[in-house]
C-alpha cells in the first residue's frame, strides 16, 4: 500500500488535472476547437474535480484520522484503488465520448466504491466509538453521500424515459449535486475539524450540537427546493427554500459560536497559515450561505435560472473556495500535505479575480453595464494563475517526496 503522503499527492495530481481541463474550456471559450465537444470536457472537469480530488482527499483525511485504528489495511487499500481505477477511468473516458457506455460503467464503478467505504466506516467502526460529534458528523455526510447517489441513478431513468430535455433530468443531477457539496463534502469536513479538536479533548458542548445537527439536517432537505426554482413552481416552493436557508444560517451560527469559544486553541496550535485558512474557510463558508438564503427569493431566483453564470460561480465557490481551502487546512495540520503563505495568497487572489469575472457576466446584464474588453480572455488569464498556483503545490509535494525518499535512501 502505497504511503499517506504518496496518496494525497495521487489526489492532489488528480486537482491538478481537473485544474488544466477548466483551463482548456477556458480557452475553447476564446478559440473554440471543431473537434474538440465542450461538454465532454465539462464532464471530464468536474467528475476529475469532485470525485478524483475532493471525494479522494476527503476519503484520505477520514482513513488517517478514525479507519486506520479500526479497517483492516487490505480493506481500505482495495477501497482506495478501486476508487482512484474509476476515477482515472472517467478522465481517459469522458473528453471522448462524454455519457456514453465506458464512462457510465467506471462512473457506476465509482458509486458502488463509495457505498463500500460508508460500509467499511459502518462495519468496523463499533457503535459505541461514533458517539463523538466530529464522528456523527462524518457519519452522516456518508449518509449524504449514499443519498446523493439516488441523483445519479435517477438519471438513467429519466434519460429513458423523459429525455434529456426534461425537467426531471436537471432535477435528478441538482439532486446529486446538492447533497454531495452541502451534505457529504462540507458536513464531512466540519466533522474532520471537530475530530482535530476532539483530538486535543475540545469537545463541541452536547446541547449546541444537537441543536446543530437538526437544524443542519432540516436546513439541508428544505434547501433542496432552490434547486427546483427553475421550474416556476407554486409560491410555497420558495417560503420552503428560504426557510431552509435560513435554518442552515441558525445552524452554522452554533457551530461558529463554538469556534468562538476555543480562539486560544487556534492561537497556540495552528501556525499563522493555518489560521489564515481557518479564516477563510469560515469566511468563505459564511459567504456561501448568505448566498444560499438569497437564492430562494422568488425577485432573486429567476436570475439564476437565466443567467448560467451565477450557478457556476456559486459551485466554483463552493468547491474551489469553502472545500479547497478546508481540505488545504486539515492537510497542512496533520502534515499530509505543505502549503507555503505565498501560494495560499495567490490562491486566495486567483480564485477572487476568477470568481469576481464570473459573477461579472451576469451583474453586467442585470444592471446593465459594459463587461470589459476582451473579458474571456482576462478569464482565461485569472483562471491561468490558479493552474499555475495549484502546479506549484503538486510540484513542490513531489519535491517534498523525493527528498524524503533520499534521506531515506542515505541512512
Amino acid at each position: 500500500m502505497l504511503s499517506t503522503k504518496k496518496q494525497t499527492l495521487i489526489a492532489l495530481s488528480l486537482f491538478f488535472l481537473a485544474a488544466l481541463a477548466g483551463l482548456f474550456l477556458r480557452f475553447l471559450n476564446v478559440n473554440p476547437l471543431d473537434d474538440v465537444n465542450f461538454r465532454y470536457f465539462v464532464h471530464a472537469h468536474s467528475h476529475v474535480a469532485l470525485l478524483g480530488w475532493i471525494h479522494l482527499a476527503l476519503m484520505l483525511l477520514i482513513n488517517k484520522l478514525v479507519l486506520k485504528n479500526y479497517v483492516p489495511l487490505k480493506v481500505y487499500s482495495r477501497i482506495f484503488y478501486a476508487t482512484l481505477f474509476a476515477v482515472v477511468g472517467m478522465l481517459l473516458s469522458f473528453p471522448f465520448q462524454g455519457y456514453a457506455a465506458i464512462s457510465i460503467g467506471f462512473s457506476t464503478l465509482f458509486i458502488l466504491v463509495s457505498y463500500v467505504f460508508y460500509w467499511a466506516f459502518i462495519h468496523y467502526i463499533p457503535k459505541e466509538d461514533r458517539q463523538t460529534s466530529g464522528l456523527k458528523c462524518i457519519r452522516f455526510a456518508l449518509v449524504y453521500m449514499v443519498l446523493s447517489s439516488l441523483g445519479t441513478w435517477a438519471i438513467g431513468a429519466v434519460m429513458t424515459t423523459l429525455g434529456p430535455v426534461s425537467d426531471w433530468y436537471r432535477i435528478a443531477i441538482y439532486f446529486y449535486l446538492h447533497f454531495q457539496y452541502n451534505g457529504w463534502m462540507i458536513l464531512a469536513l466540519v466533522g474532520l475539524i471537530l475530530l482535530v479538536f476532539e483530538n486535543h479533548d475540545i469537545y463541541f458542548g452536547k446541547r449546541n450540537f444537537s441543536r446543530f445537527l437538526l437544524t443542519f439536517h432540516v436546513g439541508i432537505l428544505l434547501t433542496f427546493f432552490i434547486s427546483v426554482l427553475f421550474t416556476s413552481p407554486p409560491d410555497i416552493f420558495y417560503l420552503l427554500a428560504v426557510i431552509g436557508a435560513a435554518l442552515q444560517l441558525m445552524s452554522f451560527n452554533f457551530l461558529f459560536s463554538f469556534f468562538r469559544k476555543i480562539k486560544w486553541f487556534l492561537l497556540q496550535k495552528f501556525t499563522r497559515l493555518q489560521r489564515n485558512l481557518f479564516r477563510w474557510f469560515l469566511v468563505l463558508l459564511a459567504s456561501k450561505l448568505v448566498m444560499q438564503l438569497l437564492a430562494g427569493f422568488p425577485q432573486i431566483a429567476p436570475w439564476i435560472t437565466q443567467y448560467k453564470n451565477l450557478s457556476i460561480g456559486f459551485l466554483h465557490w463552493v468547491f474551489l473556495g469553502v472545500t479547497c481551502i478546508g481540505l488545504f487546512l486539515l492537510l497542512d495540520f496533520i502534515g499530509m500535505f505543505k502549503i507555503n503563505l505565498l501560494q495560499f495568497s495567490l490562491y486566495v487572489l486567483a480564485f477572487l479575480g476568477t470568481e469576481a469575472l464570473i459573477f461579472l457576466k451576469p451583474l453586467s446584464n442585470i444592471f446593465d453595464f459594459p463587461l470589459p474588453n476582451n473579458y474571456n480572455w482576462w478569464l482565461f488569464y485569472t483562471s491561468l494563475v490558479l493552474v499555475l498556483v495549484i502546479g506549484s503545490m503538486w510540484m513542490r509535494q513531489i519535491q517534498l517526496s523525493i527528498k524524503k525518499t533520499t534521506r531515506r535512501q542515505s541512512l
